[in-house]
């Protein structure tokens, strides 16, 4: 099985949910976790397609500026909190 969470770009572009550069917070692991066992996020023949086109169009417009300007939670468990919401 293949799943990918590229595409929740909520999650993806808040810089409070990375423990450094490369690596995501353990609340952002739980939460992938969960969604996998739901079989949420599910790559499969049928929409890898779409969803690398929807992935494509998001990278290559976003405003990547804006990450500069995003508060920084210094509690990452206003973040934890933030993704089970």
């Amino acid at each position: 099985l293949l799943f990918s969470f590229n595409n929740n770009t909520d999650m993806i572009t808040d810089l409070n949910n990375y423990k450094d550069e490369r690596h995501y917070g353990a609340w952002v692991n739980s939460y992938m976790l969960k969604e996998m066992s739901k079989g949420q996020n599910r790559i499969t023949r049928d929409n890898y397609q779409k969803y690398l086109e929807d992935e494509k169009t998001f990278y290559a417009s976003y405003d990547y500026t804006q990450l500069k300007d995003q508060k920084d939670y210094k509690d990452d468990k206003k973040a934890a909190r933030k993704m089970r919401d």
